[in-house]
């Protein structure tokens, strides 16, 4: 496919109800790989589980679990990630057996076996800014998930 026909979208492509809509039975999973990231994964994890947890007036969440893999952080995000509201996970607690090992692809690799979600989306934990990864819940993602 050439640049001119590749498909981009917009988080404002997708209402938040829509996607909800589309999502059906499927369980939707977060995860955040983080290393010593207390001064940015708080606020990402709150704006996750505010934007896409459970919705006004009893509407179903979009996403079902917010996880932060902890990757031997010396500082206390482990801490901060739980008190916005995310499961922390040693990556050492997970898939012992298979050895120790390090790195981001370590954390990624992990994560999924750590995650309940038929559909996973790894947001980085590093950024100041505020995430709007809908773009990763694509209407017609959600529809090979039904």
């Amino acid at each position: 496919m050439s640049v001119e026909h590749a498909r981009v979208h917009s988080a404002n492509d997708y209402s938040l109800a829509s996607l909800r809509a589309r999502k059906g039975t499927s369980t939707i999973s977060v995860c955040l790989p983080a290393r010593n990231e207390a001064d940015t994964v708080g606020s990402i994890v709150d704006s996750i589980v505010a934007h896409f947890g459970p919705g006004n007036g009893g509407a179903p969440s979009l996403v079902d679990e917010v996880i932060v893999m902890d990757d031997r952080s010396t500082d206390t995000t482990a801490a901060v990630a739980a008190s916005a509201g995310a499961r922390v996970i040693s990556v050492d607690a997970v898939l012992p057996d298979a050895g120790v090992g390090s790195g981001k692809g370590n954390v990624l690799w992990k994560s999924v076996a750590a995650s309940v979600g038929d559909i996973i989306v790894w947001v980085d934990a590093e950024s100041k800014e505020q995430y709007m990864f809908v773009n990763a819940l694509r209407e017609r993602d959600l529809k090979t998930h039904r």
